[in-house]
C-alpha cells in the first residue's frame, strides 16, 4: 500500500524495477532489520509456479522499532529456462487488538 492507495508491481520488468528503487534507498540501516522467512509452500505446474511464504520482520527502521508479519505470494512463469517474477504480492498482517 502507498498513501494513494494499491500498489501494483505485475511482469518481471515492473517487478525488478521496484526491487532496484527499494534496495536503493539509503535512508534507513538495513543492518538494524532482521526478516525471517518461513512457512514456504511451492505449487510447481508445467512452466508456472507458486510460492507461498509468511514473513516477520523485527528491529529498529528509521529510527522506529518495528515487528512486523506479512503474507507473501510469488507467481513465477519459467522463460528460456530461467524463473522469472510474473507477480510478487505482499500483505501486511495486522497485530491483533487487545
Amino acid at each position: 500500500m502507498g498513501e494513494s492507495g494499491q500498489i501494483i508491481y505485475e511482469g518481471w520488468e515492473k517487478i525488478d524495477e521496484s526491487l532496484k528503487k527499494e534496495t536503493e534507498d539509503t535512508t534507513w540501516n538495513r543492518k538494524l532489520v532482521k526478516a525471517n522467512f518461513l512457512n514456504y509452500k511451492i505449487d510447481v505446474m508445467d512452466n508456472s509456479a507458486w510460492v507461498l511464504c509468511d514473513t516477520h520482520w523485527e528491529g529498529i527502521f528509521r529510527g522506529d522499532t518495528i515487528s512486523l508479519d506479512q503474507s507473501r505470494i510469488c507467481i513465477l512463469k519459467k522463460m528460456d529456462d530461467k524463473w522469472k517474477f510474473a507477480l510478487m504480492s505482499i500483505y501486511n498482517i495486522p497485530k491483533e487488538q487487545e
